[in-house]
């Protein structure tokens, strides 16, 4: 593991605590963090590469047009966005994302925190509700820094 890795794992560690899948990531939507139920979705070798190469999706032409990528650069407010990733065994599953946009407030390249729930477990309403907790409690942590 890298310093840079070390570094990442302490500044994001608080989100081993949330059930759901989180990724951080930078505007070039390199993976940043993963907390564990967002790794368990990945290879093991993640860090630094980019999601759309990582978590496969139903779509090739996702780095092109996926309503996540956009949000992430455009965003000022937590985004909703849905997700349809296919498993290393061919199914699909749909996401519900909540992009929630740092904007500066982590004083690295982390760009988002992106909060995913299978959509089966959560409707856009609620996600959005648990992610202004996790943005409420980043504003906390990165406020002092």
């Amino acid at each position: 593991m890298s310093i840079l890795q070390d570094e990442d794992l302490m500044r994001w560690a608080f989100l081993e605590e949330n059930g759901d899948a989180c990724a951080v990531v930078s505007d070039r939507m390199e993976l940043v963090y993963l907390n564990e139920p967002a790794r368990a979705l990945v290879p093991e070798e993640w860090f630094g590469r980019r999601c759309f190469e990582i978590l496969p999706t139903a779509n090739d032409l996702c780095a092109f047009n996926c309503p996540t990528v956009a949000a992430v650069h455009d965003a000022h407010e937590i985004l909703y966005c849905d997700e349809v990733l296919k498993t290393p065994a061919g199914e699909t599953r749909e996401l519900g994302v909540a992009v929630i946009p740092l904007l500066g407030m982590s004083g690295d390249e982390a760009r988002a925190v992106l909060l995913m729930r299978p959509k089966e477990a959560s409707d856009e309403e609620t996600l959005l509700l648990a992610a202004r907790v996790i943005r409420g409690e980043l504003l906390t942590r990165f406020q002092h820094h």
